[in-house]
Order: C-alpha cells, then sequence, then structure tokens
C-alpha cells in the first residue's frame, strides 16, 4: 500500500503546528507552568539552551501534525465529529498509554499525567478540527 502522502495538505499542517505550539505555551506557562514544573522537576532558571527546545518542539509538533494528517487522509473520515472520535481513539490509545506509563512504571505523579495527557487530548481534537477543515 502506498501511503499518500501527496494528500497532505501542507498548509494546513503548518498552521496546525502553529496553533499547538500556542497551546503548549499557554498550557505550560500561564495555566499550568507552574505546578507544571514542581511536578516534573523543572527548573526554568536555566534559560540557555531555551531556544534550542524550542526550536525541537516545534519539528515534534510537525512531525506529529503532519501523521495526524496523514491518518485522517488515510481514514476519510466523514464528518468532523467522526474525525474527532477518531482523534480520541489515537490518543487513548498511544498518548494516554505513553504517559500513564510514566506514572505506572516511572513513579511520576499522577496529576502529572493529568496536565500532559490533558494537553495531548485537547490538542489532538484541536488538530483534528483544523486539519479537517482547513481549505485547500
Amino acid at each position: 500500500m502506498m501511503l499518500p502522502f501527496s494528500s497532505v495538505n501542507l498548509p494546513a499542517v503548518i498552521v496546525t503546528t502553529i496553533a499547538i505550539m500556542i497551546l503548549g505555551m499557554l498550557w505550560y506557562g500561564p495555566l499550568f507552568g507552574k505546578k507544571w514544573m514542581m511536578l516534573a522537576g523543572v527548573k526554568m532558571d536555566k534559560k540557555k539552551g531555551m531556544g534550542m527546545s524550542v526550536a525541537k518542539g516545534l519539528v515534534n509538533t510537525f512531525v506529529g501534525a503532519y501523521v495526524l494528517a496523514l491518518v485522517l487522509v488515510m481514514s476519510n473520515p466523514t464528518s468532523l465529529k467522526s474525525g474527532l472520535i477518531l482523534g480520541g481513539i489515537l490518543w487513548l490509545g498511544f498518548s494516554a498509554t505513553t504517559e500513564a506509563s510514566d506514572s505506572i512504571w516511572g513513579g511520576r505523579p499522577w496529576a502529572l499525567f493529568l496536565i500532559n495527557g490533558l494537553f495531548c487530548l485537547v490538542g489532538t481534537m484541536i488538530s483534528v478540527a483544523i486539519l479537517m477543515n482547513f481549505p485547500y
């Protein structure tokens, strides 16, 4: 089976990437930043290397948006509702279980699972909405 890479709407993937980066700045900034830093053991006194972290995060987010767009193209959901259900299933099967493993096996706090896991869920839902409704 050939993957339909040429059917992915690249401008939609770029817009999705930007939207999720903005969501991340809000989520891990004013909304849950202090709690997340405490739970994750992150110290923000080191400003050095922040640009590289943002660049890596941008690439990571782009890859995730592109793969989600590819899955949507391949599954061809017929409505936003069916796309959101698919996104929720993907989140549950991959993101939520991966995040939960950090708590189960790594001893990370379940509150950290909630912050990270819900970010992934909200981000997935926003991504699906953009990818399914962005004009070609």
